[in-house]
């Protein structure tokens, strides 16, 4: 038997304006949890990542880094074994080069009884991974 999480997912500093909910399986592993949020905010999955499960950002003593050339990376832990519980929070940081910072509150686990993939629930808000600073540049040239 397995759990099922309904997880808030939302940019630092922006959970308010943009945000997504998220249920994923506890059999899923971290690497699954990854894509789902990725996919939720409509982001390419093409940069490195971790979790951070440390009482704070700074926090570096419980990290989970994807290791991409490790066949048995750190990531391809299940959900169900990395301790979360309603209230849990803990953190995504993706991609190391524009470091978005995505804060992850549990808020809800039930048992579940047949495995189900991972679904956005509720969306607000829209984020753009590489937006278009170009439009800027000219901007800033015509002046």
């Amino acid at each position: 038997m397995s759990n099922r999480y309904t997880l808030k997912v939302y940019p630092k500093g922006r959970g308010r304006e943009v945000y997504r909910v998220i249920e994923v399986s506890g059999q899923d592993n971290l690497e699954d949890l990854c894509s789902s949020i990725l996919d939720a905010f409509e982001f390419d999955f093409d940069h490195l990542y971790e979790f951070n499960f440390g009482a704070s950002l700074s926090d570096r003593s419980c990290i989970v880094e994807y290791e991409p050339y490790e066949e048995d990376s750190p990531t391809k832990i299940a959900l169900d074994k990395c301790g979360l519980f309603k209230g849990r929070k803990f953190t995504l940081l993706y991609d190391y080069g524009d470091c978005w910072v995505f804060c992850i509150n549990v808020q809800k686990v039930e048992e579940e009884l047949d495995y189900q993939p991972s679904l956005t629930t509720k969306e607000k808000g829209k984020l753009e991974q590489y937006p278009d600073y170009d439009d800027d540049w000219e901007d800033d040239e015509e002046e």
